[in-house]
């Protein structure tokens, strides 16, 4: 069986221009992938999305090249994957490709799910090989996973997840930590892993008879382990959110959070939320506030966020529309303001493919400086995707967007956008 997916799309980017040019917009095909599946491979090349399973690794998305698996899906004892293509990977404001090859093995026995996988990446320092296992036990779950770099210089990082029951409170457990020559640092799960690093969480669920729940956390992470570096990057959080329901359909939320970070400074944040919410049947709202105070900035930020859901069962609709107002005030009589509005409207077509939809979002940003001076901006942008069936096999995907926007104190004063996409999926034969 052969498969086709075809996606591309045309753009107009404000103020930019871009080759190559078609009439002030940029017309470029974005994916395509070609499958082939026989009885005992799958075979595909093109922009996939490799699945790959690591704790350790931000790695896979972005990925073009070509890939082999076995197609005995209902075998659990072993599956395995072979690819070899480019991934792009973005650092700061910097995008690099990157050359890619690999390989994954995965096998279960009873509860327990293991898997094991090799990556090349760039030259031929960058080589390392993993290990991860997953299990289920009697109290809970655990996972854990190990990776080693095959460079002269070694080093790796381990990483282990744990959740269970206990005194009636549902705990979840997390720790990691990196050597300084951990490999690959920029697909690290933590932003910065200099001289080595480590980061451990722990948080906890409990719910009462009478539906309040009380849930908590704490995380705690640091780099430099081995000292070397001039400062060390520290991070702390706490954080508490109660929840109950005060009348029938009516729900409530109170919840804290603060944050420590350290570097060549020290900078804390706190966070108070309050929400209520209702729900009747298939309708429900939500109103939430939350004040967020900030130093050594002397930052303040209030935000009122709302939502409401309506579905039209006969019609085979959902609208949402969600309305969120920000202010914030810094010092020197700095202030902000920040009003959006979206309201979405879904549809099933067809039960195989993904939703239909139209977005209506407006947007209006208002900045004042002491001097008198300010920007302000406003934008009203329409969206929309319509899934489709062509024949048997085939299925397309039109979307596109408009956006129409109003600049104050800018060179680029107003203006309109557009951009349009074409995704085309098709079984050939």
């Amino acid at each position: 069986m052969f498969t086709l997916q075809l996606q591309t799309s045309i753009t107009d980017y404000p103020g930019l221009r871009i080759e190559p040019n078609f009439y002030d917009y940029y017309l470029y095909l974005d994916q395509y992938t070609l499958g082939w599946q026989a009885k005992w491979f799958v075979l595909q090349h093109g922009n996939i999305n490799l699945p790959f399973e690591s704790c350790l690794l931000l790695f896979g998305l972005g990925f073009k090249g070509s890939t082999i698996s076995n197609n005995d899906f209902s075998n659990q004892t072993g599956q395995w994957r072979v690819f070899k293509g480019t991934t792009a990977s973005s650092f700061g404001l910097g995008l690099s490709v990157t050359e890619t090859s690999g390989g994954i093995y995965r096998w279960q026995r009873g509860t327990t799910k293991n898997q094991i996988y090799y990556i090349q990446m760039g030259n031929d320092q960058n080589k390392i090989v993993g290990f991860q296992d997953n299990r289920v036990l009697g109290q809970g779950i655990i996972r854990s996973e190990l990776i080693y770099g095959l460079a002269e210089e070694g080093g790796g990082g381990f990483r282990v997840q744990g959740a269970t029951e206990f005194a009636g409170v549902f705990w979840d457990a997390d720790c990691i930590f990196l050597q300084n020559s951990y490999p690959l640092a920029s697909l690290s799960p933590l932003p910065s892993n200099q001289g080595g690093a480590y980061q451990y969480a722990i948080r906890g669920d409990k719910v009462f008879l009478n539906q309040n729940r009380v849930s908590f956390g704490y995380t705690s992470s640091a780099n430099n382990l081995d000292g070397r570096a001039e400062k060390t990057r520290r991070t702390q959080s706490w954080q508490m959110n109660i929840s109950g329901n005060f009348a029938p359909d009516f729900g409530w939320l109170l919840g804290y959070q603060t944050v420590k970070r350290e570097a060549y400074g020290e900078a804390e944040q706190h966070l108070i939320g309050v929400g209520i919410h209702q729900k009747i049947k298939d309708d429900n709202w939500q109103s939430n506030l939350s004040i967020a105070c900030s130093s050594p900035t002397n930052t303040r930020r209030y935000q009122w966020d709302i939502g409401y859901i309506k579905p039209w069962i006969q019609h085979g609709l959902k609208t949402t529309a969600s309305f969120r107002y920000t202010i914030e005030e810094q010092t020197e009589d700095r202030q902000s303001n920040d009003a959006r509005l979206r309201i979405t409207m879904e549809k099933d077509w067809f039960a195989d493919l993904a939703k239909s939809y139209l977005v209506v979002t407006y947007q209006n940003k208002d900045e004042k400086t002491p001097a008198g001076g300010g920007f302000e901006s406003e934008e009203l942008l329409f969206e929309g995707s319509l899934n489709l069936k062509s024949g048997k096999h085939s299925a397309i995907k039109l979307g596109g967007k408009v956006s129409f926007w109003r600049n104050e104190n800018s060179y680029l004063n107003r203006g309109i956008d557009y951009s349009l996409n074409l995704l085309w999926q098709a079984r050939l034969f």
